[in-house]
């Protein structure tokens, strides 16, 4: 599977000791540093447990392990990744009640997209595991049916390679629409930036309407605020294009008919945007295709395949 190009397939042998190594690093940290300590990991089925997607997976857990405890108070008294074959690895000393900063690490555990699969143990000074059925947490559920999770373990309901797959496609769709959230968040905030320059002379700013009587720049913010799906759906349309850029177009028009409708329901039939959507839209496509296709989106790359995707 493509997921797992790069990967290196581990061992029950090799996992069982990485788990000691876990365990003596705990204890380390735990002896030097005498405050609780947060360890992180992924929850990753199969014989596959560092790839680039759950590389990326761990960056984000870590990410919002970092950001929740800035956010609250708690600081970290010392912090250490480890990035291997046998997986991802993170440690925080974290200066602060083990019963809060558990109850910090479950709020990711359960709210966030992908906390099925983040591993965030809490041990107290002493060293001991503080368990999230302590703290209200109920039994995990099956990622693939919703089941309780030891049912379909003590049955072997699904194989691992059907739980690994399963893993690196919800991964592979949380950065996808991560991605497409941020392309669609800088077309829409160019959009609005440009509209704002003042003075433009005849044309709608700031200050006024220019030559436009029948808008003015909150028919544009209007109008652009409603275009976000549609940058956001047209970047994930083309990042998922097995095709030829050529070939792309055709599969956009309804999405580019569809947003034009929209752009008129929110400013009572006025044509503020309709260049841009067609203009912005093919470039948010091929920065989608290029995503999709593992290429680098340098400035002359984009334009030449804005111009393949456009016919011309």
């Amino acid at each position: 599977m493509k997921y797992f190009e790069k990967a290196q397939p581990v061992s029950l042998e090799e996992m069982l000791d990485a788990r000691e190594r876990r365990a003596d690093a705990q204890r380390l940290l735990l002896e030097r540093h005498r405050v609780p300590l947060v360890c992180f990991t992924l929850n990753i089925p199969g014989e596959y447990k560092k790839y680039p997607l759950a590389v990326l997976a761990f960056r984000e857990g870590k990410a919002r392990i970092e950001d929740i405890l800035k956010n609250a108070g708690v600081s970290v008294a010392y912090h250490e990744e480890r990035l291997s074959w046998t997986g991802c690895e993170g440690y925080f000393c974290a200066n602060g009640s083990a019963s809060r900063v558990k109850r910090l690490m479950m709020t990711i555990e359960e709210g966030h997209p992908l906390g099925r699969f983040f591993d965030i143990d809490v041990l107290d000074e002493d060293g001991a595991i503080l368990r999230g059925e302590n703290y209200g947490r109920g039994q995990r559920k099956c990622l693939i049916c919703g089941k309780p999770v030891w049912l379909c373990a003590r049955t072997r309901a699904h194989t691992a390679e059907v739980l690994a797959a399963h893993t690196a496609r919800r991964f592979d769709n949380f950065f996808a629409r991560q991605y497409a959230d941020d392309i669609s968040r800088i077309a829409v905030n160019s959009m609005l930036s440009e509209v704002c320059v003042t003075p433009k002379p005849g044309l709608v700013d700031r200050g006024n309407s220019g030559s436009h009587r029948d808008m003015d720049i909150f028919t544009f913010i209007n109008s652009s605020c409603a275009l976000i799906p549609y940058f956001r759906d047209i970047t994930l349309k083309a990042r998922q294009f097995e095709g030829k850029p050529s070939q792309l177009l055709p599969e956009l028009r309804f999405m580019v008919q569809c947003a034009e409708e929209r752009m008129l329901a929110r400013t009572g039939g006025v044509n503020t945007q309709k260049g841009l959507i067609f203009s912005m839209g093919i470039l948010c496509a091929a920065l989608g295709y290029m995503k999709g296709h593992d290429q680098t989106p340098g400035p002359e790359a984009l334009f030449d395949l804005c111009a393949l995707i456009a016919g011309k």
